[in-house]
């Protein structure tokens, strides 16, 4: 009678095992919520865009940390799998001593430095006006910007193109440089947006604006540990795919203002006024009203941008070498994914821009600067 019982049992038995989920595999996402080229990270998290294409036992951890550094050191130590970041550091995360390898799978976005070359002179420093003039005035002022940012790389070309030096060079984590600009302690500052639109409504700081100004190139880059990449290829596609979705939701006018509103609900401390000024809104003057482009995948511009930063680094002794090794460079999947999703990829494809909007700011009614 037991046997029998047992033998009941038993397809019952096998059919809860045979249903039971296979346990959820997670991979986290890093992101800093204080740069623009990381908003997409949070619309597709916002909107759960990436949950639609990777496989269903797979969870993508979407984790904000305050500034790269902090991103690369949980990168190198295998916490994290992909990271949003600024070109110029993951170039310098890339050249690591553990022999972590790296891979940029596609591009976040691209600026001729309207979205990280930004230049902000505090208002009580008369002195500081024009770059042309910069040779009168750097060596008696104090320069300050986030460590290992785009805004820091922009700096040192301009120095290293006008052969000079400020008085002090200050290189600060991305917190204690935040805080500090609370007190105005500089003269000069080079920021990514959304902090540079947030120093201008406080009022304490100026933009200074020269027609050579927008040169340096700042790009952001989407970033896989290899391992990763290589051993989990459906979903390193999936996630790419979902970014591309991602940015095609930030590209179209119609979603603008929702764009704001979810990037708002991660950056509580910001205005969404301030938001919509550094994502949409009109940078002073200048003929060219194009704020940022997205293409992608790696166009011209892009590889261009990737290739003469490292060995830009490497003379400034920033980095070991002076190339980024063979294979670094690896947009194959977002070049598929294009093709598949968009259009054969033809020279100078992109896939739409983000222009300075003239009409007035929507959110503008209750500005208010960052706490």
């Amino acid at each position: 009678m037991k046997f029998k019982t047992l033998l009941l049992t038993l397809p019952a038995l096998l059919l809860v095992c045979l249903s039971s989920p296979a346990k959820a595999e997670t991979f986290t996402v890093f992101y800093n919520p204080y740069d623009t080229t990381s908003f997409q990270a949070i619309i597709s998290d916002e909107l759960k865009l990436w949950k639609k294409y990777v496989p269903e036992n797979v969870i993508m951890d979407f984790k904000a940390a305050p500034d790269d550094e902090t991103i690369s050191r949980a990168m190198l130590k295998g916490i994290g799998a992909v990271a949003f970041m600024g070109l110029t550091h993951a170039t310098l995360m890339n050249d690591n001593p553990n022999g972590v390898k790296l891979k940029f799978v596609a591009s976040l976005g691209m600026s001729e430095g309207k979205r990280c070359n930004s230049l902000l002179a505090k208002n009580a420093n008369s002195k500081v006006q024009r770059l042309g003039d910069m040779t009168s005035w750097i060596s008696d002022v104090t320069v300050a910007t986030p460590a290992g940012s785009d805004s820091d790389l922009y700096l040192r070309r301009l120095f290293s193109e006008h052969n000079v030096r400020p008085k002090d060079y200050v290189i600060l984590s991305n917190a204690d440089f935040l805080g500090d600009l609370k007190d105005s302690m500089y003269d000069l500052v080079s920021v990514c947006e959304p902090v540079a639109s947030s120093l201008k409504e406080q009022s304490a700081y100026r933009y200074i604006v020269d027609n050579d100004q927008y040169k340096s190139f700042d790009l952001g880059v989407l970033v896989m540990r290899t391992d990763f990449y290589e051993n989990n290829q459906e979903v390193a596609k999936a996630l790419i795919r979902g970014e591309l979705e991602a940015q095609r939701f930030m590209l179209d006018p119609a979603n603008h203002q929702r764009v704001i509103k979810l990037i708002a609900n991660r950056l509580e401390d910001y205005d969404p006024a301030v938001l919509w000024q550094a994502i949409y809104g009109r940078v002073p003057e200048g003929e060219d009203d194009i704020r940022e482009w997205k293409s992608f995948y790696f166009g011209d511009k892009e590889r261009e941008a990737i290739e003469s930063t490292t060995p830009f680094l490497y003379s400034e002794r920033l980095i070991s070498a002076s190339r980024l090794a063979e294979g670094v460079i690896d947009d194959s999947i977002a070049r598929v994914v294009y093709v598949e999703d968009v259009a054969p990829i033809e020279q100078d494809s992109v896939l739409g821009f983000i222009r300075g909007n003239k009409k007035a700011n929507p959110f503008r009614s209750n500005i208010r600067a960052i706490q």
